[in-house]
């Protein structure tokens, strides 16, 4: 039986089927191909102008407002196989064609399923060479913007909040992180009237379940020939306006950290490099609700003005926490030491006499243990005591310092003490109170300045072997120039006392002693002295000696 043939019209039809089949499975072969070359060399392959147009057209129908040029476009495969747009020289307008932002370069890696179905959604957005302004006005609030017309403006909260929205487009609901390199960020500051530039700045920002990560590391010129390293972290909540900041800064300023929280404006008198973290938290309306932190302070000195000699301490410290509700800074701890002054202590204080948001004055309660003093080397060896406690009030600017009460303890003797320090124009001028209460000789010899009336010093370390000496008071007068101004006035009783070479020791004496301008008063108002060569039960009888 002869074999049924087809009809030529179906012979076509099915050659041109299996065509069809072939060109596809080519082209389809052709493009992944292609993709694995391209994902293997990571060559970008140039964009048609077609192409460009129509990522434009597509980024620009999303935004609310504004519009987006692009310079140049290129698309490159990574290693994993995700494809990524590399654009060049984009420019960013505001709705009235104002230029807001200018970017060298910027990087997208899109969603593969969302170029399946035509759509533009990148999932990772990397940005090169922009510039970022950031303004904090006199009332406190923040504009923000890039390289152009302000972008966003208000309280911390705010922007963060605007940051949220934006990320919550259509076109970028799918981003899960953006990074940022070589950053050009401009800080100007209408609070203390000062300006920072900050170079190759780097910056990351992730999506996460409670709402944004962001983290931003930078140096910044710190006054020195070496450059302070600062990091940013920020995380946000999704559903409020509550976010938690953390900043850690090596070999800052200490007046640049001083601008940044009415809590850490003390450190404006400071001349020191430090280093610390912080941490501050928004509450659900955005207002802060509490700081805390740790600072380290390197050696430096307390200098409020160039006119002030320099107070040097080889190191400092604090642990704080700030409640803005009472505006109390409580420390857990403090600490410094240098020559004049090694100490540790706790305690509080409370930011006073507000202008605006910034406090003029630190009232202050504080603890002390392991005291020592050796202001301007005035003894031998540093003055201890193990325990201490004082009241104090300073005030910023102009530097003050008022001492309220200051108590220290040995465990045998105790010293009350007052006054206070100004920093003028013409130096340091001041003045200390202080009481000594239950002491000896050694320890009267030996908180004795040895630059103040040295003879009368030595002829008390030489002449007077016991004693106890009470209510003793010295007052301290500092000036602008010239050398301090030391007075002392105590009283004695149940000493031993040689009045001269020669004279026998006067025993069970007591009286007072007043020291003042280089003049010296040591009043015997009673005591007991016995015949020279005779039997030591036969009393001369009392006796009464003025010393001038």
């Amino acid at each position: 039986e002869k074999p049924r043939r087809q009809h030529p019209m179906l012979n076509r039809r099915k050659r041109w089927t299996i065509g069809i089949w072939v060109f596809l499975f080519n082209f389809v072969l052709a493009i992944l191909v292609i993709y694995t070359l391209l994902s293997i060399t990571q060559t970008p392959l140039s964009a048609p102008g077609w192409v460009r147009e129509r990522l434009e057209e597509q980024v620009n129908t999303a935004l609310p407002s504004g519009r987006v040029r692009i310079g140049a476009l290129n698309l490159t495969v990574n290693d994993a196989g995700f494809p990524t747009i590399k654009l060049e020289n984009l420019i960013i307008s505001d709705g009235s064609g104002a230029e807001t932002a200018r970017l060298n370069g910027a990087s997208l890696r899109l969603s593969s399923v969302a170029m399946l179905s035509g759509q533009f959604r990148p999932r990772h957005l990397d940005i090169s060479g922009a510039q970022v302004t950031l303004r904090r006005l006199g009332d406190g609030t923040v504009d923000l913007s890039f390289g152009g017309n302000t972008s966003s403006s208000g309280s911390i909260a705010a922007l963060l909040d605007d940051i949220e929205r934006s990320l919550d487009q259509p076109v970028l609901q799918e981003v899960d992180d953006v990074t940022a390199s070589d950053l050009t960020i401009t800080f100007e500051d209408a609070l203390s009237g000062r300006v920072w530039q900050i170079t190759d700045g780097r910056m990351r920002l992730a999506r996460a379940d409670h709402g944004l990560d962001l983290s931003v590391l930078f140096d910044v010129f710190n006054g020195t020939e070496d450059l302070a390293s600062v990091e940013f972290g920020l995380q946000t909540q999704k559903d409020s306006s509550a976010a938690t900041i953390r900043a850690r800064f090596d070999g800052a300023a200490a007046r640049d950290i001083a601008v940044q929280s009415p809590a850490l404006s003390y450190l404006s008198v400071l001349n020191a490099p430090i280093s610390g973290a912080v941490l501050t938290r928004l509450d659900e309306t955005g207002r802060l609700a509490e700081l805390s932190g740790t600072l380290e302070i390197q050696a430096g000195a307390l200098q409020p003005s160039a006119a002030t000699r320099p107070l040097q301490f080889d190191h400092a410290g604090a642990y704080f926490t700030y409640n803005p509700e009472l505006s109390r800074i409580t420390f857990s701890e403090v600490s410094v030491a240098g020559p004049a002054l090694t100490a540790t202590a706790t305690g509080q204080a409370y930011l006073r006499d507000f202008t605006g948001d910034w406090p003029s004055t630190l009232v202050a309660q504080l603890a002390f243990s392991n005291l020592t003093a050796n202001p301007d080397g005035l003894w031998p060896e540093p003055v201890s005591f193990a325990l201490g406690s004082t009241d104090l009030r300073i005030r910023i600017s102009p530097f003050s310092v008022e001492i309220g009460q200051i108590v220290l303890d040995t465990g045998s003797e105790k010293l009350l003490a007052n006054g206070s320090q100004d920093a003028t124009d013409q130096g340091w001028i001041g003045s200390v109170n202080a009481q000594l209460y239950g002491i000896g000789i050694d320890r009267l010899v030996a908180v004795w300045p040895p630059a103040s009336l040295p003879n009368t010093r030595t002829w008390l370390a030489d002449n007077i072997t016991s004693g106890q000496f009470n209510d003793v008071r010295v007052a301290v007068r500092t000036q602008a120039q010239g050398a301090p101004i030391y007075e002392m006035g105590f009283g004695y009783d149940r000493a031993a006392i040689r009045v001269a070479e020669g004279f026998p020791i006067i025993t069970n004496a007591n009286g007072y002693g007043v020291f003042r301008d280089q003049q010296a008063i040591f009043v015997l108002d009673g005591g007991e002295m016995r015949r020279l060569k005779c039997p030591l039960d036969h009393p001369f009888g009392h006796v009464s000696i003025e010393i001038h």
